[in-house]
Parts: structure tokens; C-alpha cells; sequence
């Protein structure tokens, strides 16, 4: 379960990285072979993912409706998988910081106290 759930993360991640690129790279998909190379590498990602065998065909007039599937799909997915691995890293940070908050605010504490204290002179000049 563990590795699907990293292999999906990764495949997330990239589908995300991917879509910003194809949106960025828009134009360069109105080249027939261009297209069709971009469309096959997104093919064989998603059948390494599946464990799907490539057919060996190649794609044709799909590939523009494709790539605004990709798009429009794969960048709130790959969004999605970004946030999601982020707040694991967040939560990762923060739960040890959550337990430690009542140490650091008894030193913190501490701290103030003895930075604020009369001086020995003023205790003196006080008496």
C-alpha cells in the first residue's frame, strides 16, 4: 500500500509538472510529431503506473483533446498530490514544535525574567 501510495505521489507530482509544460508549450503541440512524441511519453507513464503493457500504436487527432484533458485534469490532481505532500511535511514539522511549545515558553520565560532583573547595583541603590 505504502509504495502505490508513493508511486501515485511521484506520478502526481510529475502529471503536475507536465501540464504546466504542456500549457507553457502549448504552440509546440500544433507540430504533428512533436505532439504525438509528448502524447506517447504520457502514455507509457500512465501504463508504467497501471502496469499496462504500450500497444506500439501511435496516437493521431486525439492528441488535442488529449492535451486539454491533461491539462484540465492533471494540473488540480497533481495540485492536489502537491498540497497533500506538503501538509505531510508541515505536519512532520510541526508536531514535535507543538510538543515543545510549553519547554520554550517556560525558557523563553526564564529568559525575559533574568534580562529584566534589577542588576545587583540597582538592588543596592534600591536598599
Amino acid at each position: 500500500m505504502r509504495d502505490r501510495a508513493l508511486s501515485g505521489s511521484a506520478y502526481l507530482l510529475g502529471t503536475l509538472a507536465t501540464a504546466v509544460a504542456t500549457v507553457l508549450a502549448l504552440p509546440v503541440l500544433f507540430v504533428p510529431t512533436a505532439a504525438r512524441r509528448w502524447a506517447d511519453l504520457h502514455r507509457r507513464r500512465a501504463g508504467r503506473l497501471l502496469g499496462v503493457p504500450p500497444d506500439g500504436r501511435r496516437v493521431g487527432r486525439r492528441v488535442p483533446a488529449w492535451a486539454l484533458a491533461h491539462v484540465a485534469v492533471g494540473f488540480p490532481f497533481g495540485l492536489a498530490a502537491l498540497l497533500c505532500l506538503g501538509n505531510v511535511l508541515v505536519a512532520a514539522v510541526a508536531l514535535p514544535l507543538w510538543w515543545a511549545l510549553p519547554v520554550l515558553a517556560r525558557l523563553h520565560a526564564r529568559l525575559c525574567l533574568a534580562v529584566l532583573a534589577p542588576s545587583a547595583r540597582e538592588r543596592l541603590t534600591e536598599k
